[in-house]
């Protein structure tokens, strides 16, 4: 692993993105597409690996009714109606945990 680390801390940015984009790649078919949760040494998590959304899907953004505005509007406006963040984090972490 150290020698791994070592040609990762010697390489250039551009290599560095190559081989973070295979990796990455090898993460998420390992997980079946699922998010996966990424951890340092000490198993915090540091962040978070999720497929690419087909942003030609939902870009430009579709045309909402007025309801879907309407309610959209309201959840905004009630923002105590919202899960806590940390409520959020956990959940990202079971889903990621679930791919494994």
């Amino acid at each position: 692993m150290s020698q791994l680390l070592d040609l990762i801390r010697t390489s250039t940015p551009e290599e560095r993105s190559h081989a973070l984009a295979e990796l990455v790649e090898r993460a998420l078919a390992d997980s079946g597409n699922a998010p996966v949760a990424v951890q340092d040494a000490a198993t915090r998590t540091v962040g978070y690996l999720a497929p690419e959304v087909n942003a030609a899907a939902v870009l430009p953004f579709p045309r909402l009714s007025a309801e879907e505005v309407t309610e959209l509007r309201r959840r905004a406006a009630n923002p105590q109606e919202s899960i806590p963040v940390e409520e959020f984090i956990r959940r990202l972490d079971a889903t990621a945990g679930a791919g494994k």
